[in-house]
């Protein structure tokens, strides 16, 4: 959820990423899911519990297939790699 959010951010599709926790316990993940779930929403990426449960648990290309409708939707915004912002 941690680089999940740092992309969004540095696609500049989050502004709060001071909220997000790196750390790997549960709670610090779901509340981090918690976050990109309303920023995947405001993109028209379809985004639940069930997709957040699938990356944390690592299920097989669950985050590739999330990363892909990310791109999609961001590239039919006019976003792609060549503006990406160089926030740090």
């Amino acid at each position: 959820g941690y680089n999940l959010g740092l992309l969004l951010y540095r696609f500049n599709q989050l502004t709060n990423f001071h909220e997000f926790t790196d750390k790997s316990d549960r709670d610090s993940k779901l509340k981090n899911f918690a976050i990109i779930e309303r920023v995947l929403s405001n993109i028209k990426v379809n985004f639940d519990s069930n997709k957040a449960r699938d990356i944390i648990n690592k299920k097989r290309g669950a985050i590739a297939l999330l990363l892909y409708q990310i791109r999609t939707k961001l590239e039919k915004k006019g976003i792609s790699m060549e503006n990406l912002s160089l926030k740090k």
